[in-house]
């Protein structure tokens, strides 16, 4: 699905609002969303860090993913870069996300695995140290010979014990 995003100003001049929009049918955009922030906490967060910034611009009810996110932080700090006057449009596909996700699993799953630590602990590795070997293992108890008592049709009297 593809996403438009628009950073503008509010009505008042405090208000910083972003409208997300997506294509529902083919070339045509509806907004699905306005959220409006505080202009002054955005633009101290700004000044701060990206971090800061991603975590101001989400909130319980707004929380774009991690691409779109990161995009819009920049698309902010462009637009408090040049000046706050004219609103900055950001677009997003998902299929593109898509397709970038399942190339970089793919690298991921031709990498070689490492050996990791069930594989020595059930010894299918080369350094076996650790490992137990037959005579290394102890009896923990001997096996005795005990005798039972079977009881009778009755059950276990007194004296029986």
């Amino acid at each position: 699905m593809k996403h438009k995003y628009l950073i503008l100003n509010g009505e008042n001049e405090n208000e910083l609002v972003i409208k997300e929009s997506a294509e529902l049918d083919k070339g045509i955009f509806s907004e699905l969303f306005e959220m409006t922030f505080d202009k002054a906490e955005i633009r101290a967060a700004w000044k701060n860090d990206n971090t800061a910034l991603l975590s101001a611009i989400r909130t319980r009810i707004f929380y774009p993913t991690k691409m779109c996110a990161d995009r819009l932080v920049e698309a902010v700090a462009g637009f408090y870069a040049a000046g706050e006057n004219d609103p900055v449009e950001i677009s997003f596909n998902d299929h593109e996300a898509l397709i970038a996700a399942e190339s970089a699993k793919e690298e991921e799953e031709e990498a070689p695995a490492e050996e990791s630590e069930l594989d020595l602990l059930l010894g299918d590795s080369s350094e076996e140290e650790g490992v137990l070997k037959e005579e290394d293992i102890k009896e923990i108890a001997p096996q005795a010979s005990t005798a039972l008592k079977v009881a009778d049709e009755n059950g276990i009297g007194e004296e029986d014990l």
